[in-house]
């Protein structure tokens, strides 16, 4: 901290830091331990799985919640509940989604499609497709991809298309995929799923 000549010492870094939000506490500082962490887990193993993670705003997806459960490696973030209190729609931990995003092995210019729409995943897709390949998020529940569509276009990322449908049925006018990235429960991988995309591209 610089001090002014002839300031006391107490009474400006009173003015500093009164009513300042704690520097730990940031999104810049939470962010960067997180994906500390995820290096450490092995969950990130790239430098362009950490860049997506870097430029992505998660609290943005996740308004109303505490910034250190946003940015936790190993929270997942509820965002929807049933009747009954019970959670129905989540942001997945960064883990997972860094175990994903490294197994996907998603590379510039590929067309991609993500079922289960958070948010934060596809955002994440859109910056290692970059400015050449696509990213389609789509989900069954509109409420969920009407939450999806407005926070992607709050946190930059509006050249996502959000789609909202089953996905047991494929998304008609669109594909074939490079890659296709499943982060909602599934009895069994649905054919429509299969056909425009390689096996070994899909996740879980």
């Amino acid at each position: 901290m610089t001090t002014v000549p002839g300031e006391d010492r107490s009474t400006q870094q009173s003015c500093v830091t009164r009513g300042a939000e704690p520097e730990q506490d940031h999104p810049e500082v939470l962010r960067a331990a997180m994906i500390d962490e995820l290096w450490r887990m092995n969950a990130i193993r790239s430098d362009r799985v950490a860049t997506a993670f870097a430029q992505v705003d998660r609290h943005v997806f996740a308004p109303g919640v505490p910034l250190h459960e946003v940015y936790a490696p190993t929270t997942a973030v509820k965002t929807k509940y049933d009747e009954h209190g019970a959670p129905t729609s989540s942001i997945s931990a960064p883990q997972i989604q860094a175990f994903m995003l490294e197994q996907a092995n998603i590379q510039p210019g590929m067309h991609v499609l993500e079922v289960g729409s958070g948010g934060v995943n596809a955002a994440m897709m859109a910056e290692l497709v970059g400015k050449t390949g696509s990213v389609t998020t789509m989900d069954i529940d509109p409420e969920i991809t009407d939450r999806a569509h407005r926070f992607l276009d709050a946190a930059g990322y509006s050249r996502v298309r959000v789609a909202c449908g089953d996905a047991e049925h494929g998304l008609p006018g669109t594909g074939p995929f490079d890659a296709i990235l499943v982060t909602v429960g599934f009895w069994d991988i649905p054919p429509e799923l299969t056909r425009p995309c390689p096996v070994s591209d899909l996740g879980g």
